[in-house]
């Protein structure tokens, strides 16, 4: 649009034709610039820099935020092409085998239109979507609905960055702090040690809205609304939803205690406020609960039947005090990385001991400690001191624990099943906030230099912590473990000296705010404000850089030919896998149900797998997993459990009868590409070969070996990566031999796939081969590939029918029953009497086998049982023609279905516990919630008296603004 130099601009300084003049911008655009200071504009450039640099590569698709490089340590995936891959980072096994294929699962099944409550693939099933554990109701789990499941995670991890600095700056900016300290305050939260070490757990996605609930809290101190009540409870629910209700139960406990500070401190002795306030805030935190109902009402009703032995808290168990010298030096105690020495070396591991938020922030902290009057006056009365009170008193129950410790542990759930040093997620915000009154204080202060004794014994104090927490570090670097203790000292001591020069420079920068009061020296003012955010942000990426994972997108829970045999041969039953033959709890991912798994499981299933020699639960008693040991493979508790195959790695040892390689003391040289054969007989279930010499292997190392019968004809084929190798102990190379005739000859044509040659035990320059021939054991040996699949020829199908019952109703002697092998197929072991048996046969037809629900045909020629080698007898039901049955015990962990003689259709299916009460507790809480920001809106329009044309219904103002009084 042209324009003439003689036309006018109207009076809103718009030019003919709406076009807005430069004036008009300029004056628009004053107040942005009058914000847009440098210190704003650095810490918001220090912020958004931490969170993209230290995220990285995944933001960009090209590597994955998620650890699934430690799939690579175990078979298949370490044969099937992901040997030598260089893990990063050992801590994080939790995320890659509960949390992600869990997720991963919902989310397939909910682009398939199937709200899926209940995973059935792991040990013997367990809540999906029904509870809250997964966290996806969170609105930081959102990418984990709308992308790809590989490239989710770095975005998660994105938004709970923003969260978190973004709730800390809402609160910081709410109790009177400017923008430059708010966004650093933000900045320290976000990058504090909690918030580093449980990524992709949902542990920080709740912690991210503990600083957004001190926001809520703080506006309904200020405002007294209710829609600021209701913005409390919408807050406690987003936490409880979250995924572990411990954090939010850790924030909400000191956002209690800061409510009640800040009432008594700003309205004192007027009792209407405070009680108003008061009541506001519980009825809202109640509300907010009520909210969770539908999720959390569910998680109770199966947790009452869960396994939680183990989770037990006493006084004594606390953060160590040597690990308090990972707040400015996160990696002086040891890596989580073996290939960087030294690794952690301390007994309560990294994730759980961190306590890291750096140098500058623990510079600008004891700047705030060291300034209580101008500290209290710079915010709202009660802030400064409920910051100094609450993190001293934190630091002393993780640090020291004993009788405050105690007192705690009194409480359910929060300090009594969890650990103490979970509530680091408040610590990290409460020095986040000190760090940022440290700088505001600096950053505003303008007067002479005077030195004061208060603030000299402050930095004193703290400077003798520090030193006595380096001595205690150096004592247990000595103390702890075997290998190097003066190596670990050393490294420490390095780690120290570098933390204690970024504390130097912080300390000199802070020094430059408050010493550069004459306004001729802002240029120093402003370097060194400048400075600071930088420096916690650089420091943050020398912590989240190293330990957030980046690992290769073929890396993330590839199929593999193990995968696709299981997948075509496992039909309605289940696999067992041992500790390196398969991921335990990554076959969610892969929809294979596997007796393996980490989540809470029913206790009364738990005990029927304890009917299985040795300890196939980890600690805690949430991970299930079996050793490749014969006793374990052919237990029969394993049949009634319905196991149908049980997978192993190459490397492990074979079942079987086996036999020495008949050797005279010679060796034979393997060289690379030149194929020897080795005379043998059948059948056979492995080849073993004895190194004679040390032989280092690479990723690639492998020998072929192909199986040949007397015609010639191939029998088996195998490719065995080689690992772990030791001289004089036999490698085995399992084959799929069993079907040869016993006595038949056979020839092994062996081919080294390497560099160099390999020297072997021989018999006249012949290499000497092992073997392993079948046993009369009940397994047959049916696939060796990138894993070792042995079918179980006596498990039992997972939906049978049995003809005939046995009543047992000891606890003790029905779990020894089960696991006996006395038991007849066809019969059943009932806790009491259920209807008769008829003992007779029946057809028993699956017709549907999902995540939530099972239907199967049944024609039955007399009365019996449906029996599922399932744990569903926590909320599921059953019905047979429509007809509600009861879902009974059986086997003792299992469940079964009475059914009389005849065709019939039996439905089981999960319910939502006491007839979904927590879906009506949640939906007439929402609507009381909406209705009370309904009311709150009208009341404000008939405050001003009503919009135009119509008529105020409140007869009188709100007293103000209808707050609570």
């Amino acid at each position: 649009m042209s324009r003439s130099g003689t036309e006018e601009l109207d009076a809103a300084g718009a030019e003919p034709g709406g076009w807005p003049s430069r004036s008009w911008w300029r004056r628009r655009w004053a107040p942005v610039r009058q914000r847009a200071d440098p210190f704003t504009v650095v810490a918001l450039l220090a912020l958004a820099g931490y969170a993209v640099v230290g995220i990285g590569s995944p933001l960009l698709g090209l590597t994955v935020f998620a650890a699934t490089d430690l799939l690579a340590d175990s078979s298949p995936y370490r044969e099937a092409g992901l040997a030598g891959t260089e893990v990063q980072n050992t801590y994080l096994n939790d995320t890659i085998d509960a949390y992600l294929p869990n997720i991963a699962l919902f989310v397939s099944a909910l682009y398939q239109g199937d709200f899926a409550v209940w995973n059935p693939y792991i040990i013997g099933g367990t809540p999906l979507g029904a509870a809250p554990n997964l966290g996806l109701l969170s609105p930081i789990a959102l990418p984990y609905l709308l992308l790809p499941a590989w490239l989710a995670p770095g975005y998660v991890k994105l938004l709970e960055i923003g969260f978190a600095a973004a709730g800390t700056f809402l609160f910081l900016r709410r109790v009177g702090l400017d923008r430059p300290a708010a966004l650093l305050g933000g900045l320290v939260f976000a990058s504090s040690g909690f918030m580093v070490a449980w990524t992709n757990w949902p542990h920080t996605r709740v912690a991210a809205f503990i600083p957004v609930l001190f926001w809520a809290l703080e506006r309904l101190v200020q405002r007294r609304t209710p829609g600021d009540a209701v913005l409390v409870s919408l807050v406690t629910t987003v936490m409880v939803l979250g995924g572990f209700p411990a954090v939010a139960g850790y924030g909400l406990l000191f956002g209690a205690g800061y409510l009640l500070v800040r009432v008594l401190a700003e309205y004192r002795t007027g009792w209407r406020r405070i009680l108003g306030v008061a009541l506001g805030a519980a009825g809202a935190v109640v509300a907010g609960l009520a909210l969770t109902a539908v999720q959390v009402l569910p998680f109770l009703s199966y947790m009452s039947a869960a396994r939680v032995d183990g989770r037990a808290q006493t006084p004594s168990d606390h953060l160590l005090p040597e690990t308090l010298v990972t707040a400015i030096a996160p990696w002086a105690m040891g890596s989580t990385d073996p290939d960087r020495p030294p690794y952690w070396y301390l007994p309560v591991n990294l994730v759980e001991s961190l306590v890291y938020v750096g140098a500058a922030a623990v510079v600008l902290a004891v700047a705030a400690l060291a300034m209580p009057r101008a500290g209290r006056a710079l915010s709202p009365k009660g802030v400064w001191g409920y910051l100094v009170a609450a993190t001293g008193s934190l630091l002393v129950v993780l640090y020291i624990g004993r009788l405050p410790l105690a007192l705690l542990q009194q409480l359910p759930v929060l300090f009594s099943e969890n650990f103490v040093g979970r509530a680091r997620s408040v610590l990290g915000f409460l020095v986040a906030a000190l760090a940022a009154v440290g700088f505001q204080l600096l950053l505003s202060h303008r007067g002479r230099f005077r030195l004061h004794w208060y603030a000299v014994a402050v930095w004193l104090a703290a400077g003798t912590v520090g030193v006595l927490a380096w001595w205690d570090a150096r004592r247990a670097a000595y103390a702890s473990g075997d290998g190097d203790p003066a190596g670990r000292a050393a490294h420490l001591d390095s780690e120290m000296t570098l933390a204690l020069g970024l504390l130097v420079l912080a300390g000199l920068l802070a020094a430059a705010l408050w010493w550069a009061g004459d306004r001729r020296r802002d240029r120093v003012r402003t370097v060194a404000g400048v400075l600071l955010p930088i420096l916690v942000a650089g420091q943050a990426l020398t912590l989240a850089v190293p330990y957030w994972p980046r690992v290769d997108r073929d890396t993330f829970y590839p199929v593999t030919d193990t995968h696709r045999f299981l997948a075509g041969h496992l039909g309605h039953d289940r696999f067992a896998g041992s500790g390196r033959g398969m991921y335990v709890g990554a076959d969610s991912a892969h929809r294979l149900r596997a007796l393996t798994g980490h989540f809470f499981l029913n206790a009364r299933f738990a005990e029927t797998v304890d009917a299985i020699p040795g300890r196939q639960f980890g600690d805690p008693p949430t991970y299930l997993n079996f050793p490749p040991d014969a006793a374990v493979i052919t237990h029969p508790a394993l049949d009634r459990l319905a196991v149908r195959y049980f997978v192993a790695s190459p490397a492990a040892p074979v079942p079987g009868q086996a036999s020495e390689a008949p050797d005279d003391g010679s060796t034979a040289r393997l060289a690379p590409g030149e194929p020897v054969t080795v005379p043998l007989r059948g059948p056979l279930r492995a080849v073993g070969l004895t190194p004679a010499a040390a032989f280092p292997t690479d990723p690639t190392t492998r020998v072929e070996l192909v199986l040949e019968d007397s015609t010639g004809a191939r029998v088996a084929r195998v490719d065995r990566l080689l690992y772990d190798l030791r001289v004089g102990e036999p490698f085995w190379i399992p084959v799929t031999a069993e079907e040869v005739p016993a006595g038949d000859r056979l020839t092994a044509r062996l081919t080294l796939r390497s560099d160099q040659p390999m020297e072997v035990r021989a018999t006249a320059g012949t290499p000497a081969a092992a073997t392993v021939a079948p046993a009369d054991d009940g397994l047959r040996l049916v696939y060796a590939g990138s894993a070792v699949v042995y079918q179980r020829l006596h498990a039992l199908p997972r939906i049978r029918w049995a003809a005939h019952s046995r009543i047992e109703p000891d606890a003790t002697r029905r779990v020894a029953l089960v696991g006996s092998g006395d038991l007849r197929r066809d019969e059943v072991v009932l806790d009491a009497p259920s209807g008769r048996s008829g003992g007779a046969s029946a057809r028993v037809g699956v017709t549907r086998d999902g995540t939530d629900e099972i239907e199967v045909s049944v024609r039955a020629r007399a009365a019996g049982h449906l029996v599922v080698a399932d744990a569903l007898q926590q909320d599921w039901v059953a019905t047979v023609d429509g007809r509600p049955v009861p879902l009974i015990h059986a086997d003792h962990g299992m469940v079964a279905v009475p059914v009389p003689a005849g065709d019939h259709e039996v439905r089981l299916s999960y319910r939502l516990p006491y007839h979904n009460l927590g879906g009506w507790i949640s939906g007439l809480t929402a609507a009381l919630l909406l209705g009370l920001l309904g009311v709150g809106w009208w009341r404000r329009v008939g405050a001003r008296g009503g919009t135009p044309g119509t008529r105020s219904l409140v007869r009188r103002p709100a007293p103000p603004d209808g707050r609570f009084e």
